[in-house]
């Protein structure tokens, strides 16, 4: 149960993203001042992972990003 309930959070992260990406921007970079990191911050990304045939691109494709907007879906080959 835990990989579905997490690709479900994932995927409700990504919408948030897309609808309000400044404030996801901030908190990334909050979160990297806060810990001190030195890792680049991929703004605007989001990776939903979970386990073969689990619904990933169904979920990604629920998200309705619209016109423009990137999208990249990768599998194992």
């Amino acid at each position: 149960m835990a990989p579905i309930s997490m690709q479900e959070y994932v995927s409700k992260l990504a919408y948030a993203q897309k609808e309000n990406p400044k404030a996801i921007n901030e908190a990334l970079d909050w979160i990297k001042a806060k810990t001190g990191s030195k890792m680049d911050v991929a703004h605007n990304t989001s990776i939903v992972t979970g386990l073969g045939g689990s619904g990933k691109t169904f979920a990604v494709a629920r998200l309705n990003l619209g016109t423009g907007a990137d999208t990249w879906v990768s599998g194992p080959t």
